[in-house]
């Protein structure tokens, strides 16, 4: 891929304006399918990102964990998890997707990696990333410009990526 071009520039704006305003996002549900260094595993979603809510569920194990930002109650495999005002969220993986702004993508203090360029492909921009203290370890994030969201993001250390995506009016395209 040539990520150099103008056209990279211009994808690469596109995808930031799709992750930065993902607030807009319409309720969904999707799977998400996890691969990473031990094994695979599989998650059921239901994403709220107007509200900042969200519950995810393992599907082999039946754990499941929630978030509710109204009241900012957080639940895991039945349990409330105390959280304080000033704690930094962290979303598990298989929800950062749909709160981009927690990918690890942002080359801040927080994140491992940056974006270096961006490629149409299909409907989507795919954002090259590298690391930011190894510049031999690359990933993308991928961004659905007609869903308006991203839908998996490639690491060296996993892969997360969101399949049968359904808003709560239907199949989004």
């Amino acid at each position: 891929m040539d990520f150099t071009s103008q056209p990279s520039t211009e994808a690469m704006l596109d995808a930031i304006a799709v992750m930065t305003n993902w607030r807009s996002v319409p309720s969904f549900r999707c799977e998400v399918r996890e691969m990473s260094v031990n094994g695979g595993r599989e998650f059921e979603l239901v994403a709220h990102p107007m509200v900042e809510s969200f519950t995810v569920t393992e599907k082999k194990t039946g754990v499941v964990e929630s978030f509710d930002a109204a009241t900012g109650t957080r639940w895991l495999d039945g349990q409330k998890v105390d959280a304080f005002a000033y704690q930094v969220r962290n979303e598990p993986y298989p929800v950062r997707l749909a709160w981009p702004m927690s990918l690890p993508i942002w080359g801040r203090g927080t994140g491992e990696y940056r974006m270096v360029g961006a490629e149409r492909a299909d409907g989507e921009v795919i954002v090259e990333l590298r690391h930011l203290e190894d510049p031999h370890l690359f990933g993308s994030v991928t961004v659905d410009l007609q869903r308006r969201m991203c839908v998996r993001l490639d690491v060296p250390t996993g892969s997360y990526h969101y399949v049968n995506i359904q808003s709560e009016l239907g199949s989004i395209p």
